[in-house]
């Protein structure tokens, strides 16, 4: 058998190829009564490096915990040993327990600066265990992660296009034929590196920071917001640079977004894919060249995207992301379950629209119309933040304390709702999960006059693209017209409303002019009924759907046009 010395040159050889799995297996081959302290600290150590690495390692965690307490005497007085001893406890999120530890380590080695440079990764540690433990005494609102401050998406291009990653100036002339832009100032940390820019823009000033970035795989497996051919995901996958695009939100946070989509399609015309790392999604690059070339931002709905993670007990918990970069709260609820789920979806995104369209973010607790039930009740939400509204849940609940120490600990609320006008008034909010039962296929979400009249903008931007597929099959699409109400039942505080119904298309007569036939009995407009065929005018659209044998395209989702969607894959 080899002698101890030359077993740990050959696993230090292993670990330098990064054969991690191998190395272990190799010290495990050696009995356990045979492998002394200096093999069983090596493998004690690697048994955690694994364990951190994997998903459910747990078990690689604690037979670290297990050989390091069977040297406890010999290594008391060597820091290695309270190193690997700490942070395998802080990696099983016993941060409490690992902090005894990592100080004995800072309390035995010297202060000289290289010593404490070489040991520095241990003072960190030992920083955010503290931090983790103060936190879980005390929860509070934590400052926002880098990627909340600022909108960050990264630009992944073709194999075979053409190479700017790296070209600083050609970045400068393509932002400078912009239409719209004014370059203000061009600036970089040392001659030639990538440029800061200071852009002017629709009356808002962006200082964005352009630079070539790994695509990392970790940023390749978040969620996918669109459809993507083989093709495109097969060049997702092997890319290993793209265009990271980072720049802050000015007020007008749909014109900032739209405005970073064009920035991106200036300098890297129709890509395969941009990361949006801010909100933890990929958008497809044919549907961001077709976004940046419209006049009109896209649904508000991209600027964030609801996450679902459900527990063993089928609990849900739904949170956004993507607000926080627009100075907004995230947005959240617990213990959702899996009834009605879609409906409380909705909700949210009628909150998250209310948000993003009004300039003041309303107080705690003060009520906001989201949505009316079938009975034409309504649905009044409120916001709380997630410090305050935790005490309402049991500490075991999915989206708990536990689950905040690393993150979801920034600026978030959950979302209540008042279950009537009395609890309004005495501000008695309940978790709006109460209410699923209420919610089903009729609950109506309201929609802000700022997203009518964005989706009618679009709708008629993008009009020829559903007037062709009429042209071939004039039923293959529905539209929305919003139509005037009768007098009585008119507001007179507001100039002009209007009731939206769905209409089945029956074809175009003229330029302007089309047969449609009623899906919906109107509310407030007693001359239409449903399965009345009217002419209507293009300029009373509000938005539309194509209808295909793969579901419907909506104007915002025009780029699946360029698909066969049965042969593309999400």
């Amino acid at each position: 058998m080899k002698n101890q010395n030359d077993m740990i040159k050959e696993v230090q050889a292993l670990l330098e190829k990064g054969q991690i799995e191998e190395a272990i297996r190799l010290m495990e081959s050696v009995p356990e009564a045979e492998r002394g302290y200096e093999l069983t600290g090596l493998l004690a150590r690697e048994y955690a490096n694994y364990g951190h690495s994997i998903n459910h390692g747990e078990s690689y965690l604690l037979k670290s915990l297990d050989l390091l307490e069977s040297t406890r005497e010999e290594g008391r007085n060597d820091p290695n040993w309270h190193c690997r001893m700490g942070y395998a406890l802080m990696h099983l999120e016993r941060e409490k327990e690992a902090i005894p530890y990592f100080d004995a380590v800072m309390q035995m080695i010297d202060d000289d600066p290289e010593t404490q440079e070489f040991w520095s990764d241990v003072k960190e540690a030992l920083e955010e265990c503290r931090r983790v433990t103060d936190f879980l005494t005390s929860p509070s609102e934590q400052p926002l992660s880098y990627y909340e401050e600022k909108s960050y998406m990264l630009a992944i291009p073709w194999s075979d296009q053409e190479d700017t990653l790296f070209d600083r100036e050609e970045k400068i002339r393509r932002i400078s034929r912009m239409e719209g832009v004014e370059v203000l100032s061009v600036a970089s940390e040392n001659d030639g590196e990538q440029p800061f820019i200071t852009i002017s823009y629709h009356g808002e000033t962006y200082a964005v920071d352009l630079s070539p970035y790994p695509a990392y795989d970790s940023y390749k497996s978040i969620q996918r917001k669109h459809i993507f051919s083989d093709e495109e995901n097969e060049e997702l996958a092997k890319a290993e640079f793209g265009l990271m695009v980072i720049m802050p939100f000015g007020k007008d946070h749909k014109s900032s977004f739209h405005f970073q989509l064009k920035l991106i399609d200036a300098l890297m015309p129709e890509p395969v894919a941009i990361i949006d790392e801010s909100a933890e999604q990929i958008f497809s690059g044919q549907w961001a060249h077709l976004a940046a070339a419209s006049n009109t931002p896209p649904s508000p709905q991209y600027i964030y995207q609801i996450h679902a993670v459900t527990d063993e007990k089928d609990e849900v918990w739904l949170h956004t992301h993507g607000l926080a970069r627009c100075g907004l709260p995230e947005i959240e609820i617990l213990d959702a379950g899996k009834k009605n789920l879609n409906e409380i979806g909705e909700v949210m995104n009628a909150m998250a629209c209310s948000l993003l369209d009004n300039e003041e973010i309303p107080e705690t607790g003060e009520p906001v119309l989201l949505a009316r039930f079938a009975d034409n009740s309504p649905l009044v939400g409120t916001l709380i933040p997630w410090p305050e509204a935790l005490h309402r849940y049991p500490q075991e609940v999915n989206g708990g304390l536990q689950q905040r120490k690393y993150g979801h600990n920034t600026r978030s609320c959950m979302l209540f709702a008042y279950p009537s006008e009395e609890a309004m008034n005495q501000h008695q909010y309940v978790p709006i999960t109460d209410l699923a039962d209420k919610m089903d296929d009729n609950l109506l979400c309201m929609i802000t006059n700022a997203e009518t009249r964005r989706m009618k903008e679009m709708a008629l931007e993008r009009l020829d693209y559903m007037r062709r597929a009429c042209a071939s099959d004039p039923e293959s699409a529905i539209v929305k017209l919003g139509l005037t109400v009768d007098p009585e039942f008119a507001d007179p505080d507001e100039k002009e409303q209007k009731e939206h119904i769905w209409f089945r298309m029956k074809g175009f007569i003229g330029p302007d002019t089309f047969q449609a036939e009623a899906l919906n009995e109107p509310y407030y407009i007693s001359s239409l009924h449903c399965g009345d065929v009217n002419v209507y005018h293009v300029s009373e659209i509000t938005d539309w759907r194509i209808l295909t044998e793969d579901g419907q395209i909506s104007p915002d989702d025009i780029y699946l046009l360029n698909y066969t969607i049965s042969d593309s894959k999400s």
